[in-house]
């Protein structure tokens, strides 16, 4: 949350005088080029080494967008114990999660990439609230997990970012930067942040963007509606070291400092990724770029073995996590190695026989088949993907539609070779991937 100019003067005053009841974290200060981070003395999470991290997300935004910055310019970063600390303390309100006053920031969070954009930009412009919070949206790597936007973007324009419809101004204004960052020189969108001025009216902004894109803004809303997914647009998840993927070195887990531990992935060819964690975590997976299907976040829920096989398009993803100790591997198998969309080709014996655990199979729309068995008699409960998929377990991967046992239900016992068949079709506008997700018992 960015505050706006008549608060940020205020903001700048109690500062300066210690007025307005505000106590902000100071007791440690820990310095590098461009952060001066402040935690107070009784700080659980935070410490020094996060610097180093905040210095290469500081870096490669400057290295991917290019704000403005002034020379010796440093982003003053107050770090609250926890919510309790903040919500008393902070200049934000009580209603705010986070904001950033100017070049600062104030949460409880180690590590706020949406404030800390705000922070950066901040030398840049000041935009109408569309643009403001779509842009700390699209470059903290929020835009994809954004709902898609059911109004116009002069509907949104309209909004204000702390309103009873923040929620949209957030939704629509993170597509809207999303979709620009990544399908079009990220210089122009810098132009725009500058040029675009908070208090202008609609007209006064869209004539703003032609000035800048050489298009209409309509038709460029328009354009990103059709495209039917979520942009990406991810510039550090997407630069961090890359994870293994041969199977059985495990990811690294160590989160420095809060923040936790985040790896790229490669992939040259439309592949299949194999997930496997083991111990009471989570873990999520991201994508970078527009194009790409959006994943779902998975999470283990239990201390059993977890696997998630994950159908995706060539390109590049993050994966964040596990946020606790535990083991996660990757493997990456071509396509059709355990999941395929033709009935025939369900040959090879998924990884997850004879084994307990959470599994869930993560497929593009279509109709997909994998095998499924266990050599013991097993409980299995399927949960279904989002409506109107369907999954079903099957005798057979073409068997009719009256032989398969239908989403829900619990089979007891389940044993020997069955098929799970999903019918994957998001309803328009939804995900590009859905899930069907069965357990072992």
């Amino acid at each position: 949350m960015r505050r706006a100019p008549a608060l940020l003067a205020a903001a700048a005053l109690a500062a300066q005088t210690g007025c307005g009841g505000r106590n902000l974290p100071g007791d440690v200060t820990w310095e590098s080029e461009h952060f001066a981070y402040k935690t107070r003395t009784g700080e659980q999470v935070a410490c020094a080494d996060i610097l180093p991290t905040l210095e290469d997300h500081f870096q490669s935004m400057q290295r991917v967008i290019g704000f403005d910055w002034p020379q010796g310019a440093k982003v003053t970063y107050y770090k609250f114990e926890n919510v309790v600390d903040y919500k008393a303390n902070s200049d934000c309100g009580a209603t705010a999660d986070a904001c950033a006053p100017g070049t600062t920031v104030e949460t409880s969070a180690a590590f706020n990439p949406h404030e800390l954009v705000h922070a950066y930009l901040h030398e840049t412009g000041f935009p109408p609230p569309l643009l403001l919070e779509g842009a700390a949206v699209a470059l903290s790597c929020a835009s994809w997990r954004r709902a898609q936007p059911t109004l116009s973007w002069r509907e949104a324009f309209g909004l204000t970012a702390s309103g009873p419809r923040a929620t949209d101004v957030y939704n629509a204004g993170g597509w809207l930067a999303g979709y620009l960052l990544a399908t079009r020189d990220t210089r122009a969108f810098v132009d725009l942040y500058r040029d675009a001025s908070y208090g202008q009216s609609a007209d006064a902004f869209a004539a703003t963007f032609t000035r800048v894109y050489g298009e209409s803004l309509d038709d460029v809303w328009t354009e990103m509606i059709a495209a039917g997914h979520p942009p990406a647009f991810c510039p550090w998840e997407c630069s961090r070291p890359q994870a293994p993927v041969d199977g059985t070195t495990p990811v690294a887990t160590d989160a420095v400092c809060g923040v936790e531990a985040t790896h790229a992935i490669a992939l040259a060819q439309p592949s299949e990724l194999l997930a496997t964690l083991t111990g009471v975590s989570n873990f999520s997976l991201g994508i970078c770029g527009a194009g790409s299907v959006p994943p779902a976040i998975f999470y283990a829920a239990s201390g059993a073995p977890s696997r998630v096989d994950y159908l995706l398009s060539a390109g590049d993803y993050f994966v964040t996590g596990p946020t606790t100790a535990a083991t996660l591997t990757l493997a990456v198998h071509p396509p059709g190695t355990f999941v395929t969309s033709d009935c025939a080709a369900v040959t090879t014996a998924p990884p997850w026989l004879d084994q307990t655990g959470d599994v869930a199979i993560v497929v593009p729309r279509g109709t997909w088949h994998t095998d499924l068995s266990w050599a013991t008699s097993t409980d299995v409960t399927l949960w279904p993907p989002p409506a109107p998929s369907a999954a079903a377990i099957c005798p057979t991967c073409d068997a009719a539609a009256d032989t398969c046992a239908v989403p829900a239900s619990t089979f007891a016992p389940f044993q020997g070779l069955q098929t799970l068949r999903v019918d994957a079709d998001p309803k328009p506008g939804g995900p590009d991937l859905v899930a069907a997700s069965l357990t072992a018992r």
